[in-house]
């Protein structure tokens, strides 16, 4: 019988929905999942507002307090709120000893990275970022291929992750273009996927060089609105990174690139190569040059680890789309963590692997603004 773990969402926008959406979707499509995560409160800025609509989605009860959400005894927060909440709220909840999943990125800077790494160490509960891409069936695959030596040594990492979504200039402006709140832009909020799978791919970024622009540099109040105000956040990003074992990679991130919505990983190796295209893909493309050949499903042994992820995975039969599969598993992964009082678990994106993103942004912001100029990583 699967375990339940009563969860508490701080949040209850767009993603917070995706995250809602996929546990909810989890009895229906996989077999026998061995966990339920089970969202029964919420905290929300707006509780009289939106205290209808939670219940008859199912929460218990809805908080505007903090406090007095986080001291109902729950089994974990999943924290769904602007980039610069993350850090405080997650904060609260470790010191609470409560286990803590948080959308990416996991906080503004790098130094509130290492804060909750150190809390969440100190206090040896679960905790896990929603870097979920790690958790399509394709990206489990390929690193398997990786740590086979398939296709032999890493010698460079090509990826991209792109967006039409704010090419409309008359796009009203949101919290997400607003620097302060947000802690940057396409950047950060795109490119950290494409971002954290090199580096559980080819391990971690030495230095780099950056370089970002804003293509619409002020957006309308509300939507019709004739007042505008300013957008400080990248557009578009490009950052070429040395990694520490020798390779070479680059990462492209755009929210204004039409007809080309999706993201791709390439990987060259010294004996072959493969590529990530996509979240629906259940397997890279993978060429070997010492036989000449291509395939998709070329055979490759998983891990214990690799096997108990994709069986959080739906089937392609019952999928909800590669979205709310990826942000399925991931969150019922962190719920296993908690069954099981594991404050980590290897293959997981946990707070650590949040920092080692975190860091690598933060250079590359800082490269952008010195034009590029190559600057170390932490």
């Amino acid at each position: 019988m699967a375990k339940k773990v009563r969860l508490g969402l701080i949040g209850l926008g767009y993603i917070g929905k995706i995250h809602l959406l996929g546990a909810r979707s989890a009895p229906l499509c996989l077999d026998a999942p061995p966990v339920l995560a089970q969202y029964v409160s919420l905290l929300t800025t707006h509780p009289e507002q939106n205290r209808t609509y939670a219940e008859s989605l199912g929460f218990e009860t809805v908080h505007s307090d903090l406090d007095k959400f986080l001291d109902q005894g729950l089994d974990g927060v999943d924290i769904c709120t602007p980039n610069s909440m993350h850090f405080s709220q997650a904060k609260a909840a470790l010191e609470r000893g409560i286990p803590v999943y948080c959308e990416k990125p996991m906080t503004m800077d790098a130094k509130e990275a290492k804060a909750l790494v150190d809390l969440a160490g100190a206090r040896c509960v679960a905790n896990q970022v929603a870097l979920t891409y790690r958790f399509h069936p394709s990206s489990l695959r390929a690193k398997a291929y990786v740590e086979s030596g398939i296709i032999g040594d890493i010698i460079a990492l090509r990826g991209h992750l792109f967006h039409s979504s704010y090419l409309d200039k008359d796009r009203p402006t949101s919290w997400r273009l607003q620097n302060s709140l947000s802690g940057g832009g396409a950047l950060s909020d795109l490119g950290i996927h494409i971002l954290d799978q090199m580096l559980y791919l080819a391990g971690g970024v030495s230095s780099l060089r950056a370089f970002t622009r804003t293509f619409v540099a002020d957006r309308p109040v509300r939507k019709g609105s004739g007042d505008r105000i300013p957008v400080d956040v990248d557009d578009w990003a490009l950052v070429e990174m040395q990694f520490a074992s020798g390779a070479s990679g680059t990462l492209e991130a755009s929210r204004v690139y039409s007809g080309r919505d999706g993201s791709s990983i390439e990987v060259f190796g010294t004996k072959g190569s493969l590529v990530i295209a996509g979240g629906d893909s259940a397997w890279p493309t993978i060429h070997v040059f010492s036989d000449g050949t291509a395939s998709r499903g070329k055979p490759v042994e998983l891990d214990a680890t690799k096997r108990e992820i994709l069986s959080l995975h739906p089937s392609a039969k019952m999928t909800v789309g590669g979205m709310v599969d990826a942000h399925m598993t991931s969150v019922l992964r962190f719920g296993l963590s908690i069954s099981r009082k594991e404050a980590t678990y290897p293959g997981a994106p946990d707070f650590r692997a949040a920092l080692r993103c975190q860091e690598v942004l933060d250079a590359a912001y800082l490269s952008a603004e010195q034009d590029g100029e190559r600057v170390q990583v932490s």
